[in-house]
């Protein structure tokens, strides 16, 4: 008995303290536990009261409310797990100030009923005092119809500390009314952010309400120009204004008294015809839809712009310089353009980025490209220039097939035009002048990027006629553009080999700048060329085997300083083989040459276990003669320098594909029995015509079939 009562004295009693505390808070630690999804162990949970007991008696407690302070900086998921684990985050749980449901929050996937998102909604609210809720967002998904249990939900959030309310009602099947009488009696007034969508909205107004809103997102919501009229007179600290497919406006005036008010969006407004602005300090508009008169207003402060209508270019250039002249950055987004854009005497004196995407052209008229030399002319300081052509016409005049001259416009110096890219680059001869327009007259000009796929990054996207044109597009930047590149100048050009994203760091100008931009780079910028990659599918040429007549030579001209080339898709094209003789007999620097029979696709790299991209049968059957036009008039002209280095050549007759390991239980990659057919031959090519002429220094490695994984026919 004196034992027992002597181990009771030196128990500790903070244990058991922090039992009882735990037994009594462990329903708290349930309910919450639901919305976290999170389970802890006992262990986890003393862990924490020990390391809260170390902080206490290190005289580190923090007071409660910076605790709060903590917690309500988390998001509402992370708020919800660690007041799982800690009394103090579990206490200011209850006080949370950031309330926001969605299937994220809520833990829902895509097969969520209405049910499961009522009853987790209401199961939160349950757990919350109901005080200090500043932001409270409700985002129903689509398909949910939750309309009868908003108003209970949205009179639990707006209290007079509410300060960012949302509210977005996804494809409900009955129409919603925002019940806008829970925002009487200064409801209203703490707001500063309202964002509401697919709603009718009829706001009260109240003398000095809405006096905090700074911000108003209004998308599909049913609200007249009158009631949107009487909330902008009463936001006087609004400063930012988007409405969204808000179909009931026609007339959209923004009145004087908003001081404050620097951004306005307006996206597919299906009836509004005009816009006025009497707001001062806009500096930022955005519109989309119908084309609408914007009435003469407070627009001179606006120096974004963006502008997306039909028919919208002709009209940007004639009134935005007078309307909007201190505009530093312009994209306009035309459909079915028919209207060229004239030369006229009005400027744009401060843009510096000009956009202009052209959207559905129509096939009559033939629209002249040429004619944008208007807003480059209007823009002395213009730096950026992006064109996008997302249709080509059917009637365009071709460069090829055009009998009259290039045409020459009166010269327009572009000292500050740095970069330039044409998306739906193609062979119209309007779009050959205008880029060459650009080469002869942007003195600063560092990137011309002329992209021949509409923008689209997907070959299966494009219809036979685009890739029809390609061919005529490239070899339209090859005989009237290259030329006229300046040694300056970096020129990308991407087109329909399906390897966009490595195609555009592969083709460059033949002096083009590394991406390095150190001074070293810029010096090596004339030494370093990559000739552009040759499609065996575009170019249809005789092949030096067929052609019987000699090899043509072209007047010298020394390259001093050209020291490496590369040359991804040589074929045994007579004009191709021309060319790299005569690079090899001119250019007394060149330390290497790299010739790709494969048209730059993938292959397997020695320590990745990755596969070789697929090529078409017509790119093997073009290897053997690209190779034999390599051995027959190529490799004797390569002067004994350009080998000096070589330490390794391996040769690989199975394309590349991924090989099994000796140590390991990974099986060959499988190849067709055409390649198990031709592998032979090659190596027997290999020992007879190759090998003798590898210099002792030179170790040659012969990649033959597996005798493992191929000896059964694949």
């Amino acid at each position: 008995m004196g034992i027992t009562l002597e181990m009771n004295r030196v128990m500790p009693t903070r244990r058991r303290r922090q039992r009882r505390r735990r037994r009594r808070n462990r329903h708290r630690y349930r309910s919450i536990a639901k919305l976290g999804k999170r389970k802890f162990s006992p262990s986890q949970q003393d862990d924490d009261s020990q390391g809260a007991k170390r902080m206490k008696n290190s005289g580190m407690l923090l007071s409660k409310d910076i605790w709060r302070r903590i917690h309500c900086l988390m998001p509402m998921r992370d708020a919800a797990r660690v007041a799982c684990v800690s009394r103090a985050f579990l206490n200011s749980w209850l006080c949370y100030p950031n309330l926001t449901f969605n299937k994220d929050t809520l833990g829902l996937d895509e097969h969520v009923c209405e049910t499961d998102f009522i009853s987790k909604v209401d199961h939160i609210l349950k757990r919350h005092s109901g005080t200090c809720v500043k932001t409270f967002k409700l985002e129903v998904p689509y398909e949910l119809d939750v309309c009868d249990h908003v108003d209970r939900w949205l009179q639990f959030a707006i209290t007079p500390a509410i300060e960012e309310l949302t509210l977005t009602l996804y494809g409900t099947v009955q129409k919603y009314n925002f019940p806008c009488s829970l925002l009487s009696d200064g409801m209203a007034d703490s707001i500063r952010i309202l964002d509401l969508g697919h709603c009718a909205f009829c706001p009260t107004i109240e003398p000095g309400s809405w006096r905090s809103l700074k911000r108003l997102c209004l998308s599909f919501v049913r609200i007249t120009e009158d009631e949107l009229g009487c909330l902008l007179l009463n936001s006087l600290a609004l400063e930012g204004m988007e409405l969204r497919h808000c179909n009931e406006i026609v007339s959209l005036k923004i009145p004087c008294t908003l001081q404050q008010l620097s951004y306005i969006t307006v996206s597919e407004c299906s009836r509004v015809r005009v816009i006025e602005n009497k707001a001062p300090n806009v500096s930022s508009f955005y519109f989309t839809g119908n084309k609408v008169k914007l009435s003469l207003g407070e627009w001179l402060q606006v120096k974004k712009l963006n502008m997306r209508s039909s028919r919208i270019v002709r009209y940007a250039r004639a009134t935005l310089p007078s309307m909007m002249p201190n505009v530093e950055t312009l994209s306009i987004g035309s459909l079915r353009e028919v209207f060229n854009t004239p030369m006229l005497p009005t400027k744009f004196p401060y843009l510096k980025y000009l956009s202009i995407s052209l959207i559905g052209l129509t096939n009559s008229p033939a629209y002249d490209y040429l004619s944008l030399v208007s807003f480059l002319a209007a823009s002395p300081l213009l730096e950026t220039f992006f064109l996008a052509i997302s249709q080509q016409q059917a009637e365009q005049e071709s460069i090829f097939g055009s009998s009259s001259l290039m045409r020459q416009i009166p010269e327009h110096r572009y000292e500050y035009l740095k970069s330039v890219t044409i998306n739906g680059f193609c062979s119209t001869k309007s779009m050959v002048e205008l880029t060459c327009h650009i080469l002869e007259n942007a003195a600063s000009l560092e990137h011309l990027t002329l992209n021949t796929n509409l923008g689209l990054a997907n070959r299966s996207e494009q219809s036979p006629g685009i890739l029809k044109e390609v061919p005529k597009a490239l070899s339209a930047i090859q005989k009237y553009i290259a030329g006229k590149v300046p040694s300056t100048v970096r020129l990308s050009v991407l087109d329909a080999s399906g390897l966009i994203a490595k195609s555009a760091k592969r083709k460059r100008s033949h002096c083009q700048q590394d991406d390095d931009d150190s001074q070293g780079g810029k010096r090596m910028r004339n030494s370093v060329p990559t000739l552009p990659e040759i499609s065996k599918e575009q170019m249809k040429r005789e092949s030096k085997f067929r052609d019987s007549s000699h090899m043509r030579q072209i007047q010298e001209h020394r390259h001093e300083h050209l020291k490496s080339v590369t040359i991804i898709g040589f074929c045994s094209a007579k004009s191709l083989v021309e060319l790299t003789c005569h690079i090899l007999e001119n250019a007394v620097s060149l330390e290497c040459l790299t010739l790709n029979t494969t048209l730059g696709f993938a292959s397997r790299s020695e320590h990745s276990p990755g596969t070789c991209f697929p090529m078409g049968k017509a790119v093997l059957m073009g290897v053997p003669k690209a190779l034999s036009a390599i051995q027959t008039y190529i490799v004797g002209k390569v002067p004994s320098t350009n080998t000096t280095s070589l330490e390794r050549l391996e040769l690989d007759t199975t394309h590349g594909n991924a090989r099994c390991s000796e140590d390991s239980s990974d099986e060959c990659f499988p190849v067709s029995q055409g390649v198990l057919t031709e592998s032979p031959r090659a190596v027997l090519a290999i020992r007879g015509y190759i090998e003798g002429k590898i210099p002792t220094n030179v170790k040659l490695n012969v990649l033959e079939p597996c005798s493992r994984c191929h000896a059964g026919g694949g």
